[in-house]
């Protein structure tokens, strides 16, 4: 028998005292009725669907809303930005020198324009330039990604604050030498050292790095060395592409070296057609001309433009590195 003087407050006589009520701290509390059904959690509040009895977009739904560790909380102010950079190839035969001419072809004035930091590169049309400017520009954009991230402060773990766009422009041979390299950064991504407290360095590696928007002027095969490429990679998130008329001086000057680059992965496509889903041609412009008309130019900026969501593109000063 039960001494009455010890039976606590709320309960009957011979009964144990209710689960996850203050007369038991540290449990869970219960319904009343003292019992979770299956599938229920101790969250839902009574009267309504136990968790694991609703759809899987509600479960979804309700995970997504639950509170997470800001993975960035560690990460200094000044280091939680995006960096735009642009990469601007030119095409052959205007290595060196800044004449008057080249300033006026559409890579030249699109770079100008370039809101973020960015590399213009000239070349000779040789292997041997094209290689420099795609390594140059890689060790560029690796300096960058550091600038995105931080070593933790346990120092074994490296934090991501920033995030690195990367934006590529090229005509003629430099078309293809932007293709290759948004290639290289798909197949071999980007790497740049940190350095720890003490000096010591730790390796930050993306790959594939991702590339936002890649614009390409009338592609000419050039012979870059372990490059062929004939596809838009699929680390390119836009892809934009113009192609000069099938000019007869074109065909006896190119033989076979022009080509339209294929978009197999299906990266959104912002080229221009000609309403039947193709490619369209600029009627009346050769292979040179390209270079050079401000139509390409404008219609290369709209697209470029809706990417970053500013109408019209009117950036701020370019930032020559």
């Amino acid at each position: 028998p039960t001494d009455p003087g010890s039976v606590r407050p709320g309960t009957q006589s011979g009964s144990r005292p209710p689960r996850g009520t203050a007369e038991r701290p540290g449990t869970v509390a219960l319904p009343a009725e003292g019992l979770l059904r299956p599938g229920t959690r101790a969250t839902d509040a009574p009267g309504t669907t136990p968790y694991f009895f609703k759809p899987p977009w509600q479960r979804r739904e309700e995970e997504r809303l639950e509170p997470v560790e800001d993975p960035t909380k560690d990460c200094p102010p000044e280091l939680n930005k995006v960096i735009e950079v642009g990469l601007f190839f030119e095409g052959a035969h205007w290595k060196g020198g800044d004449s008057e001419d080249l300033k006026k072809r559409t890579i030249n004035k699109l770079s100008k324009r370039y809101p973020g930091p960015l590399r213009y590169y000239t070349t000779d049309a040789t292997p041997i330039a094209a290689a420099q400017n795609i390594a140059d520009a890689k060790e560029f954009l690796s300096r960058k990604l550091c600038e995105t991230a931080t070593v933790g402060p346990d120092g074994k773990t490296i934090l991501i604050c920033g995030e690195l766009k990367i934006d590529l422009f090229g005509y003629s041979q430099g078309a293809i030498a932007a293709l290759a390299l948004a290639d290289d950064l798909q197949s071999e991504g980007l790497r740049c050292v940190m350095k720890r407290a003490d000096g010591s360095e730790m390796m930050l590696w993306r790959q594939p790095m991702p590339v936002r928007f890649l614009g390409v002027l009338d592609p000419v095969a050039t012979g870059i060395w372990g490059h062929d490429p004939g596809e838009v990679p699929s680390n390119v998130e836009n892809f934009w592409a113009a192609y000069a008329s099938d000019d007869e001086s074109d065909r006896l000057l190119f033989g076979e070296s022009r080509q339209e680059i294929a978009n197999p992965r299906r990266t959104v496509d912002l080229s221009p057609t000609d309403g039947q889903g193709n490619h369209k041609n600029y009627v009346g412009l050769d292979h040179t001309k390209m270079g050079w008309e401000a139509t390409v130019l404008t219609d290369l900026e709209i697209a470029y433009a809706g990417i970053r969501g500013v109408t019209p593109w009117n950036p701020p000063p370019p930032t020559r590195e």
